[in-house]
């Protein structure tokens, strides 16, 4: 923050205007949290080296020269003397400027609250009626069913996959079986002097019998 004190570097206040303690030229990208004193309406219009200023005070006897950037700003701003105001001059001769805190006086006393939605929590809802009830406990109960059968379909898959799975390896083991017989079969019949060639049909009826047989060997197991 670049300051000077009142009437430094040839810049006070006119003759007559209230003295500052305290003149400060805000730097660009830096924020400033000052305390108004000097509404838009009421900043004293004066001539400067760049053209028209504006005198805003602010707590503590501080003062900005405004250009008639920030001056846009703040009359957009419309602060009350006594907020609180985050000022930052932004590349380009902008200027932005957000209210912290707002002060109002309510019966001669000073009530500061936030500039923000929690400040102003919004106001109880009505209880809901008997009818109004009975219909959100329905809801619930019929959501909750939903879930439970979702719940009961999908166990119910999960526990076909083990069986599913196991029917296909066991279904693989046996072609691979049929297949190694067809070889065998053909190359001792060809040493007989006899030429035979399984075809897929006779392959896939071998699988589907050791398949069967398997199966039921299995099942007789677990009897």
């Amino acid at each position: 923050m670049q300051t000077a004190a009142r009437n430094g570097n040839g810049n006070g206040a006119p003759g007559g205007a209230r003295q500052p303690n305290e003149i400060i030229r805000p730097k660009t990208d830096e924020t400033y949290r000052l305390q108004v004193e000097t509404t838009p309406e009421q900043a004293h219009e004066v001539s400067g080296a760049y053209g028209p200023q504006w005198m805003y005070f602010f707590a503590g006897g501080k003062l900005i020269y405004a250009d008639a950037n920030m001056h846009q700003a703040m009359t957009a701003a419309a602060p009350e003397s006594g907020d609180e105001l985050a000022i930052t001059r932004a590349r380009g001769g902008k200027w932005l400027i957000e209210r912290v805190s707002t002060s109002m006086s309510r019966g001669g006393a000073s009530v500061h609250y936030a500039d923000s939605a929690a400040a102003f929590p919004p106001p109880h809802k009505p209880l809901p009626s008997a009818a109004e009830a009975e219909a959100g406990r329905r809801a619930l109960d019929a959501e909750l069913t939903r879930q439970h059968q979702l719940t009961a379909k999908q166990q119910q898959m999960a526990a076909h996959r083990p069986v599913a799975s196991v029917t296909a390896a066991r279904l693989m083991e046996c072609y691979s079986d049929a297949i190694d017989v067809a070889i065998h079969a053909s190359t001792y019949a060809k040493e007989c002097g006899l030429l035979i060639t399984p075809t897929y049909e006779d392959i896939r009826c071998m699988a589907a019998t050791l398949h069967i047989d398997r199966t039921r060997a299995e099942i007789g197991g677990r009897q």
